[in-house]
């Protein structure tokens, strides 16, 4: 069903699935479609993107986080100079 809708709804629709449920799902579509899933993936926002992602096999999730810009990474992996963001070249804006 997800990969029969627009992606804006079926990026909805994971999101607000608890996290488990919406990796489970993510890693689905990975096998059928890699580059839908790594679009879904990419539209996620910070928060749903880091819970889903402790739910994803490691090889998925290094592969779709590989496709993220390094801003975007650092922003969902998190960064250990948080409170100093300024200071970090990884988390500077």
């Amino acid at each position: 069903m997800l990969l029969s809708i627009p992606l804006e709804e079926a990026v909805s629709i994971l999101a607000d699935l608890p996290s488990r449920e919406a990796a489970g799902r993510l890693q689905a579509i990975a096998i059928v479609r890699p580059a839908i899933a790594a679009a879904i993936f990419r539209m996620f926002n910070s928060n749903v993107t880091g819970l889903v992602l402790t739910h994803l096999s490691s090889a998925l999730a290094a592969g779709l986080l590989g496709g993220l810009e390094s801003a975007a990474a650092v922003r969902i992996l998190g960064c250990p100079c948080s409170t100093r963001p300024t200071e970090c070249r990884s988390c500077a804006t």
